[in-house]
């Protein structure tokens, strides 16, 4: 999950994190947008897009690693279903190059 935070307004990116954190989320990410208050996409919209777009890379990448390899005695179903979404991750890898 990310969580971005302009630093127009004063405050830390702490606290939003720790409650965001306390309230449940896993695998929070918290980037401040120098600049920007609550309409970061409006105000900065260049360190926005860049911001997400690296977090998005990221992910991607992240979940990549932790696809699990196909192995031979597998049923023939799972390796076409895990074929298609390999394509699939492909696909989400040229969509973040470009």
């Amino acid at each position: 999950m990310l969580y971005l935070h302009g630093d127009a307004d004063g405050r830390g990116i702490e606290d939003y994190v720790a409650g965001i954190e306390a309230i449940g989320a896993e695998a929070l990410t918290g980037k401040v947008i120098s600049g920007a208050g609550e309409f970061m996409p409006v105000e900065r919209p260049e360190a926005f897009v860049q911001v997400v777009r690296d977090f998005a890379k990221s992910a991607v990448s992240a979940r990549a690693k932790q696809r699990s390899v196909v192995l031979p005695d597998k049923p023939q179903r799972c390796r076409q279903r895990e074929d298609s979404l390999m394509a699939h991750r492909r696909a989400e890898v040229r969509l973040w190059r470009s």
